[in-house]
């Protein structure tokens, strides 16, 4: 195909040393350098005198066409970069009339010189297909077997060097920039030294170049665009493996099979790369029989029709060409214009549909242009000779200058991002252009390609050898692939050079940044910051946060502190309905600005039961699993279910369709016809994960006799436990009707080893669960077990939760080293537990009894687990004192209440549930309102590992057993309205004197005992008896206590700073102290607890002792005290005292706090925020998320 071009060392003259050179003046590497400066400007383009008198081969053409196409990626990435902020990138890759939108880079036809990139690549490998065939199909016309043998082998040794030396080359230089001038880009965060950045380049290059892989990221880190190469490479193989099977052939046998395997790519197998390929062989080959004269005989017939069919194939070709890509979605096809129809013709085989009609477009294409000779004339200009010359180097490189200058000179002329405003605010509207003009010819976007195209194409002048400086190596390694080395090394100097000149004019503009950001911090903290401080000043600005002075002293009356000018932040989002909040707890997306939840998409497939994990190997990616619907006229587990994977990214939600408004039901709209912000959306093709069939003999009987048909997993979980991703799913059972497995997720996936902390490689683990393991449970059992879930201890040992309701049940998970093999024969009970459940029961059923959901009708409502667990603690990320620890460390799972509604319809109301993680595993809460995602009315699942309160948890779920989707939320938030159920002391009192504990433990919150009993039980209410009994519960119930989130944080925190302190409590000092010991709390130094006062909470006595002890005189401003509660009791005291009061809702509702008279109401002890001292030695004080507010005209 391309014309033979002469080595490097071809312009040595005799004589010459190679080494040296021929002139003097160039010995030397500074004249050599400013000659190469010189030479680095002049684009090959303008050396014509290597071309004069050049004679163009047959097959020119296809080098124009190459280097043309390689331009139409060029300039689709460019137009998709510049325009991704404003998202008119979807404009592009959407059909016309997209969103009610008709641009003119939109129009069929014209839209492929805009987002012609896809077709360009189907083009690439059509070209590949051919020129590959060249030689191997003229030796097999010729019967030279001998020789096609020694050419395929040789071919296919350096095919490999060829394709992927120049990756290694130009990545490698790319990595070592962003080190070398500490240059930041948005596709590729940086490892914290060169050493690590290295080996991560080379652990991802091995994945990359195995071409064989199953699964994984198909995207090099390190250059996204050279994802083709492993699919070109496979192509490669394929060419010579056809060609060799189909080697000893007759022609219209040989023609036939490349049909037949075209097919096959198309209709029957998922292979639309090997049928781009297989095509180019088969144009490859009726070429090479048309310039022999032996086509077969009924192409002759066609002559008369030779040019109005290949005019018509063009047309089709750049119709086809233009088809809409943004995603794999068909129902989106259908609803572009112009494409409903040709939209039936996607094959069921091909999950992407955008490549079926690419196969046609640049199968059409490569074999009209030939025939077409004003179309034949322009791929052989100059210009696009010189394009195809290069087109490889150019393919490769133009994504670094893309990341590295032209996105900073984007964002200079107007074209910024979110990153930009992040990480290279310097660049940010330097010199800013209009965006005025035609979508894609923008003058503002025009005007960068004056630099960037240039800086992408130059080359050293070199007539004789005509290769680039840095693109053009695929001349080169067309050599040898030490042409390669030897150009890459001549080239660093100069790249160096003019980077240098490029990140220095970045440095400046980054330290000039600097000095402009301090002025302006300074500027906005006298604006923002000090208003907000509670003072005299007569208006208080408003602000995110809420500082607090307090003088400890009392001494000063500049201290007085004026309430009512305090402002305070309140979250504005919209829960959709008004009166939600009163029997549910809405939850918000943490990431999307209406707070909705997102859709997750696997394409043209509709699933159920979706999962949710974080990618072992990139941040910016998910693995997500889902059950695949069938038709709903078969039969439910009379079918064979799949459960599809897939890599997935967020993405812009462009769906305007509205799928026969079948989402009408769920969605509340929120921004666009559907609110979607944003989608969850496979970039990798669905695969069917592998998991085995399982065969329950004639265990199933009765109703259950259709599960005996079931193959396949149903309702898989997919999660991490400690280190190590599981996925538990139901399947046919060995030992009952059916049952739930559990498998190591790694040996279903194309796991790749992360260096992130906590999660381990395949070969890092021990053998747990490595082969399908069917878990199991003590007898009796049902025949058909679901939703179980495992969890784990302390010490690493698995336990099995069968069932929450009517009563717990779980056991420990024996010999868990031992994984049973598909086949072998279930083993008897003595490698399961027994049900610890028992164990529990007594402190579980008070709670339950309590928190748990009313069923009224047993035969239509019921209660089941519904996710996996999840080891959380009750600390945030920010509260590096408080450490994870079985006093604030608990399981969370997710339990529903599930209602027939009729039908096959059921609606959920998921609920919170927390236990303890160390034996007997007691229930520590129950949340008392059910979830409400925002936007939606049900919740089936979730997944996670180990969190904090302020961590964000991903929560999957269906929609009506059709669609799939997902919200982010702190997990926090799904914590809030909890029933806490740990007052053990109260409810074996309550036994013991024979009252009620919840008549208890309504009246007993910040109250003293010996008041408690002096109303239930006066003959206990006395000092020697409460003490003894107030002081043996940290001793017998130190296990199930917690800390109050933040009270560690904030108690250290005063002890560091020196402020004065008080507990004021409604308890013993025996129950105080020993408290304190056990959770290993610091003691302050003032106390004020039960025996010390005569009256209780609520009168003010034990308020106004602790002022006195604080100030050591009693005349002090009242205002200069802050009380914190989180009783109703104390509230009143503190009130009643004269002290503002912040109340918490750890024990009690806001309502009941708020009717008790707190100033303000606020969480817990982690929004009290403690700072430090003014100029005048006050105390600055902040709170977060305030809840209320007294003075409600002051919150904002």
């Amino acid at each position: 195909m391309a014309t033979d071009i002469n080595g490097i060392l071809a312009n040595e003259k005799p004589g010459q040393n190679a080494s040296t050179g021929g002139h003097g003046l160039r010995n030397s590497l500074f004249p050599r350098t400013l000659c190469s400066l010189v030479e680095v400007f002049t684009p090959t383009y303008w050396a014509t005198s290597s071309i004069i008198g050049r004679k163009l081969s047959r097959t020119a053409y296809l080098d124009g066409l190459r280097g043309f196409a390689a331009f139409m990626v060029y300039w689709l990435h460019h137009q998709l970069w510049a325009h991704e902020d404003s998202q008119m990138n979807n404009a592009f890759e959407n059909g016309f009339g997209w969103n009610g939108h008709h641009y003119f880079a939109a129009l069929p036809g014209v839209r492929i010189f805009f987002s012609g990139g896809h077709f360009a690549v189907t083009v690439f490998f059509v070209i590949s297909g051919y020129v590959l065939s060249v030689k191997p199909l003229s030796l097999i016309h010729a019967g030279e077997f001998a020789m096609l043998g020694e050419n395929v082998g040789s071919a296919l040794f350096r095919r490999w060097l060829r394709l992927f030396l120049p990756v290694i080359a130009t990545t490698f230089i790319f990595m070592t920039l962003l080190h070398l001038f500490d240059v930041k880009t948005s596709i590729v965060d940086k490892a914290p030294t060169y050493r690590e950045e290295v080996w991560n380049w080379y652990k991802e290059f091995n994945n990359f170049a195995f071409v064989f892989r199953s699964g994984g990221e198909p995207w090099f880190s390190y250059n996204f665009h050279a994802w083709s190469i492993p699919t070109e490479f496979r192509g490669s193989i394929l060419i010579y493996t056809s060609l060799m099977a189909f080697s000893r052939c007759t022609r219209n046998a040989r023609l036939l099979c490349q049909l037949g395997l075209i097919s096959y790519f198309i209709w029957i197998a998922d292979g639309w790369f090997c049928a781009l390929f297989s095509s180019g062989m088969l144009l490859c080959d009726l070429d090479l029989l048309a310039a022999s004269g032996n086509l077969p005989r009924f192409f002759y017939a066609l002559e008369p029709y030779k040019q109005t069919i290949f005019y018509c194939m063009f047309a089709a070709s750049i119709y086809l060409g233009g088809v809409p890509s943004r995603d794999a979605d068909i129902s989106k096809l259908c609803g572009s214009y112009g494409w409903k129809y040709l939209s039936y013709l996607k094959p069921q085989a091909m999950w992407d549909y955008k490549w079926f009609f690419l196969i046609w477009a640049s199968s059409f294409l490569v074999s009209s242009v030939p025939r077409i000779s004003w179309l034949k004339a322009f791929f052989e200009t100059h210009f696009c000779q010189y394009l195809g010359r290069i087109s490889f180097a150019f393919y490769l490189v133009h994504g670094p200058v893309l990341w590295l200058v032209a996105d900073r000179l984007y964002a200079a002329v107007g074209w910024s991002r979110e990153w930009h405003q992040a990480n290279t605010p310097g660049w940010v509207n330097c010199f800013p252009l209009p965006k005025s003009g035609p979508l894609g010819l923008e003058p503002s976007f025009l005007l960068i390609h004056l630099s960037v195209l240039p800086m992408t194409l130059h080359k050293t002048k070199r007539p004789v050898n005509e290769n680039l400086v840095l693109p053009n190596v695929d001349n080169q390694i067309q050599n040898s692939p030490s042409m390669l080395v030897r150009g890459t090394v001549r080239l660093l100097p100069l790249i160096s050079l003019a980077l240098v000149i490029f990140f220095a004019i970045e440095g400046y503009k980054r330290h000039a940044l600097l000095k402009s950001w301090s002025f302006g911090y300074g500027q906005w903290a006298k604006e923002v910051v000090v208003p907000l401080e509670i003072s005299t000043e007569e208006s208080p600005s408003p602000g995110p946060s809420q500082i607090w002075n307090q003088n400890p002293t009392g001494s000063n009356e500049d201290g007085h502190i004026d309430l009512s000018k305090i402002t305070l932040p309140l979250p504005e989002q919209d829960s959709g309905l008004s009166t939600i909040d009163k029997t549910h707890n809405e939850i918000f997306s943490l990431s999307t600005s209406s707070g909705r939840y997102f859709p997750i998409s696997f394409g043209e497939y509709e699933t159920l039961n979706p999962n949710i994990i974080p990618h072992p190997s990139s941040d910016s990616k998910w693995i997500i699993v889902a059950q695949q619907k069938t038709q709903d006229d078969v039969p439910a587990y009379s079918r064979i279910s799949v459960q599809l994977v897939c890599d997935a990214l967020f993405r812009p939600s462009d769906d305007d369709y509205d799928y026969n408004n079948r989402d009408n039901n769920y969605f509340i709209n929120a921004g666009g016809k559907n609110g979607n912000e944003k989608s969850l959306t496979c970039v990798t093709t669905p695969n069917i994960l592998p998991i085995a069939a399982t065969n329950s003999g004639n265990r199933c009987q009765g109703r259950w006799e259709p599960l005996t048909l079931n193959v396949g997993p149903h309702d898989a979980r997919l999660f991490y436990g400690p280190q190590i991703p599981y996925v538990i799913y139901g399947s046919n059972s060995r030992y009952t009707c059916f049952g739930q497995w559990i498998h190591d997720f790694r040996m279903l996936f194309d796991w790749i080893p992360s260096l992130k902390e906590g999660v381990t490689g395949i070969d890092e683990s021990g053998d747990v669960f490595r082969t399908p393991t069917e878990l199991y449970r003590p007898a009796p059992y049902g025949e058909v077990e679901k939703n179980w879930f495992i969890f784990w201890d302390t010490n690493g040992d698995a336990y099995v939760h069968y069932d929450v309701w009517p009563q717990r049940s779980f056991a420990k998970v024996e010999n868990q080293k031992k994984s049973r093999l598909l086949g072998e024969r279930f083993p008897d009970n003595s490698i399961v537990g027994p049900d610890l459940a028992i164990l529990s029961s007594t402190a579980d059923s008070s709670c339950m009894n309590k928190y748990m959901p009313e069923i009224q009708d047993f035969s239509n409502e019921f209660i089941h687990q519904a996710t996996n667990s999840l080891s959380i603690t009750l600390c945030k990320r920010s509260e590096l004192i408080c450490q994870p620890s079985d006093f604030n460390t608990f399981i969370f799972t997710i339990f529903q209440k599930k209602v027939h509604v009729g039908g096959a319809r059921s609606s959920y109301e998921p609920y919170a549930m927390l236990f303890r993680r160390t034996a007997p595993f007691e229930l520590h809460g129950i949340s008392t309102k059910p979830f409400w995602i925002h936007g939606r009315k049900t919740l089936q699942q979730e997944a996670g590992a180990r969190e904090m309160v302020d961590d964000t948890l991903f929560l999957a779920f269906g929609i009506d057993d059709s669609r799939t989707a997902g919200i982010d939320v702190q997990a926090g938030d799904l914590l809030k309205d909890m029933g806490i159920s740990i007052e053990k002391n109260w409810k074996q009192i309550g036994e013991d004197i024979g009252v009620d504990p919840d008549v208890i433990l309504a009246t007993s919150h910040g109250r003293r005992s010996i008041d408690v009993f002096a109303e239930l039980d006066p003959s206990k209410s006395n000092w020697d008896y409460i003490c003894q009994m107030e002081g043996q519960i940290p001793h017998l119930y130190g296990q199930s206590a917690i800390e109050i989130p933040g009270g560690r944080q904030l108690l250290i925190s005063l002890e560091d700073m020196n402020i004065p302190h008080c507990i004021v409590t409604s308890g013993t000092n025996a129950l105080v102290t020993g408290w304190l010991e056990i959770l290993k709390l610091p003691r302050p130094n003032h106390l004020v607890v039960a025996e010390d006062v005569s009256k209780g909470k609520p009168d003010p006595t034990c308020y106004l002792k602790g002022q006195l002890r604080l100030s050591g005189i009693k005349a002090v401003n009242d205002k200069d005290f802050l009380v914190v509660e989180d009783a109703p009791a104390g509230i009143r005291a503190g009130r009643a005292a004269g002290f503002k009061v912040v109340a918490l809702t750890t024990t009690h509702t806001v309502e009941q706090v708020k009717n008790a008279g707190a100033d303000w109401i606020i969480d817990d002890l982690r929004d009290l925020k403690v700072f430090d001292r003014d100029e005048n030695n006050r105390v600055r004080i902040g709170f977060d998320n305030v809840r209320f507010c007294k003075n409600k005209s002051d919150i904002i």
